[in-house]
């Protein structure tokens, strides 16, 4: 299990249930995550640390509703995370008792129902709620309603037309609130509010969130909902939408093309082909696409999204897009993320073209390899370099170490790096963070080389 707080202190990992008591209970860390082992008889001991802030129980089986009723002895709980114990709406009763819950967290769960998390309405200080894929709906909104700080909302399945009515009882979605905006081509979530729906509902419940002026970010990015292109009407009134995730169409790219004020798409492994992406290209405002898996993207449209004024982070496959196709990638104008899925590598000649380019991600890229990193060098403005599960070697690091504007490095499940390809990267006069994580031929003596400003981070 592994100990922290929420202060600057390292986290602390250890298999020695009786000294992770003893640290708990001399009130040296606030917080606990399980790592799959907790259980009833230990939340019965744990439950003795009444300072404790923060429960991280995620796939704990051995928890029950036995073992939830503890709970109810640390009063300064404020993050909770049940997901995956076997736990019923029994168990949930021990929510009326945790008023000073901030965050709750309980994916994919089909052992509660809304009479379970309805005892959510005790927790005024909640925030975050994210119950993902449990059979809940209309009856967990009420219970929230009205909880003036809940800004992260993650619905249940069984949301419908009714329901969405109830958000207008939700002060965050409500009216804007003025707090500052944020999002990151890697994120689910954005700042500073974000709402995933699930349900039955249908384009006359989209319609009832006309009139919440505070929305920002919203998730509808799901094959099964009941929307058609009707709904974009209603999503075109929301004055703060900027942040979207639908489940895009050659249909529906037109319509989210048109919305006036959205500067994130979230479109994961969409169906759209080249007239999908031609028609977003007429979006005058979005910044971000993360399509990710988007097979039926080719040249024509590829080439179409080079005209986008303001795009500037870009998560797509090029799969099926040809090297002339790849060849228009100089031309996007605000480019400066990029994550270059399927490019083979001598398609990162094109990358390396990308002269304003600051981010580089190389995620789901499992076939690139040095030959791809020795166009980069050519990159004078690089400041993140990211990869992981691929096929670059101690080279790519050497590669890697010429380019003197890089900050922040990122390596995972790269079995080809070793020590030797690491120390390399000490050259780099900017580097401020190195993150290292399941590299077999990297050991702690190598991650150590580093100036102590460099702030490396390795298991």
């Amino acid at each position: 299990m592994k100990l922290f707080d929420n202060k600057s202190k390292p986290e602390l990992a250890t298999r020695d249930w009786s000294a992770a008591f003893d640290l708990l209970q001399q009130g040296q860390f606030t917080g606990l995550h399980a790592e799959c082992q907790m259980t009833d008889e230990l939340l019965a001991r744990l439950a003795r640390c009444e300072h404790l802030t923060s429960l991280q129980l995620e796939g704990s089986r051995a928890v029950t509703d036995v073992g939830l009723r503890h709970l109810a002895r640390l009063p300064n709980l404020q993050h909770l995370n049940l997901t995956n114990c076997d736990i019923t709406d029994d168990g949930l009763n021990v929510l009326r008792e945790l008023t000073k819950l901030r965050t709750f967290q309980l994916f994919h769960h089909y052992g509660v129902t809304d009479a379970g998390l309805s005892h959510l309405a005790a927790c005024h200080q909640l925030e975050r709620v994210e119950i993902l894929g449990t059979p809940t709906g209309d009856g967990t909104l009420k219970a929230l309603a009205g909880k003036s700080k809940l800004r992260h909302l993650k619905t249940g399945s069984r949301v419908t037309d009714a329901g969405l009515a109830l958000l207008h009882e939700f002060p965050v979605f409500k009216s804007w609130q003025g707090e500052t905006v944020s999002m990151w081509l890697l994120g689910f979530d954005a700042e500073p509010n974000h709402l995933l729906l699930r349900g039955s509902f249908t384009d006359a419940g989209i319609a009832k969130l006309v009139g919440l002026d505070g929305l920002f970010a919203l998730n509808l990015d799901d094959s099964q909902l009941a929307l058609s292109t009707e709904c974009f009407k209603s999503l075109a009134q929301l004055p703060r939408l900027g942040w979207l995730g639908y489940d895009a169409t050659d249909a529906t790219m037109p319509h989210i093309a048109a919305l006036p004020h959205l500067r994130f798409l979230m479109c994961q492994d969409t169906v759209a082909g080249d007239d999908g992406f031609a028609a977003l290209s007429r979006s005058q405002t979005i910044e971000y696409i993360w399509g990710r898996r988007c097979h039926n993207l080719q040249a024509r449209g590829f080439a179409a999204l080079s005209k986008m004024p303001k795009l500037r982070a870009l998560s797509v496959s090029c799969k099926n897009v040809s090297d002339d196709g790849l060849a228009a990638l100089p031309d996007f104008p605000a480019l400066r993320e990029l994550m270059p899925i399927d490019v083979p590598d001598a398609g990162f000649r094109h990358v390396a073209r990308c002269a304003e380019l600051e981010r580089l991600v190389l995620m789901y890229c499992r076939d690139t390899g040095d030959a791809a990193t020795e166009h980069l060098t050519a990159l004078k403005k690089l400041k993140y370099y990211f990869a992981s599960y691929n096929l670059i070697t101690d080279r790519s690091l050497e590669l890697l170490s010429r380019i003197q504007s890089l900050e922040h490095i990122e390596l995972v499940a790269c079995a080809g790096v070793t020590d030797a390809g690491v120390a390399a990267l000490t050259r780099l006069p900017r580097l401020r963070e190195l993150r290292l994580g399941e590299l077999p031929n990297v050991t702690a003596a190598g991650a150590a080389s580093f100036a102590p400003h460099i702030r490396v981070s390795f298991p």
